[in-house]
């Protein structure tokens, strides 16, 4: 009789400490808040993100999502790190280097 190997999967956050990201977090009037950086740390009930910025405006979305934001995109940038509510969040890869002057 052949055995079976167990196949053992290894959990990994790719979304942990060190992770570079773009989040949007509901706002109560239904609009999103959307910000960059790197995460800090991360729980049920906040993300702490350093090297921060708080998109305004994207601008076009797919442009911005693929690096390349418009002349419309808005960023402010946080010189402090900043902690956001993680309820509801959502949570992207952020491939392209992070916002650092402020436009």
């Amino acid at each position: 009789m052949k055995k079976i190997a167990k196949k053992t999967s290894k959990k990994t956050d790719k979304f942990g400490p060190g992770a570079q990201v773009a989040v949007e977090v509901p706002l109560g009037d239904g609009s999103v808040s959307m910000l960059t950086g790197r995460i800090v740390s991360r729980d049920a009930k906040a993300i702490v993100l350093t090297s921060a910025a708080l998109i305004k405006d994207t601008g076009r979305r797919t442009q911005f999502f693929a690096g390349s934001p418009d002349s419309n995109c808005e960023v402010e940038v946080y010189a402090d790190d900043v902690q956001i509510p993680a309820a509801g969040a959502f949570i992207y890869a952020w491939p392209h280097p992070l916002p650092t002057v402020q436009r």
